[in-house]
């Protein structure tokens, strides 16, 4: 009786979870998403048409670039700390998590809310589905393994709207862990107040 109890709850929980679509998440070469790069038109629309050194300083201004060389120090093996929230979306969004990419914050005023998925890894980290039900955002990925031994940096900013002030939890999970999957962020809570 109590497994049939447990499997209804179970079932019930699943069926108020609402999808976050993946067209509106901003990432970095993720299939399906936004383009994280159109957050910067100026440079990127610009680096396109230029080469060379003028290209390069360029693309140093770059609020991506930046985060990605933030993860650019972590050697195989290093473990890329937890995701975060940030306030904001889009590029206001991207902002914020480079500058809390160091000490990111444990709660956050009311209003627009991003999470901050990253990755530094021997093989592509691909968002397959984020969910919410209540307090509890779940992102699933999946890792497309590379035949090189080069590192992959991934960005992905995911907007969930404004929050309730509360305690929210983020699971982050994958089908088949393996050793590319160390280096994705790990699983997080924050605070909204």
């Amino acid at each position: 009786m109590w497994k049939s109890l447990i499997l209804v709850v179970l079932l019930a929980g699943a069926a108020d979870a609402e999808e976050i679509p993946l067209k509106e998440i901003w990432a970095l070469d993720m299939p399906g998403t936004k383009s994280i790069e159109e957050l910067e038109p100026k440079i990127y629309t610009t680096v396109k048409g230029v080469n060379g050194a003028r290209s390069h300083d360029l693309l140093e201004k770059s609020w991506t670039t930046q985060f990605s060389k933030t993860l650019g120090s972590l050697k195989r093996g290093d473990q890329p700390g937890k995701g975060f929230a940030v306030s904001g979306t889009g590029l206001d969004a991207l902002k914020n998590a480079l500058a809390a990419r160091e000490k990111p914050p444990e709660s956050l005023p009311e209003g627009e809310v991003t999470l901050v998925f990253f990755s530094h890894s021997g093989g592509h980290v691909l968002i397959d589905r984020v969910t919410r039900a209540g307090n509890q955002f779940d992102i699933h990925y999946r890792v497309k393994v590379t035949n090189t031994m080069d590192l992959v940096k991934k960005l992905a900013l995911i907007p969930i709207g404004e929050l309730a002030k509360g305690e929210y939890d983020v699971r982050i999970s994958c089908d088949k862990e393996g050793p590319a999957s160390r280096g994705v962020c790990k699983s997080f809570s924050f605070t909204v107040e």
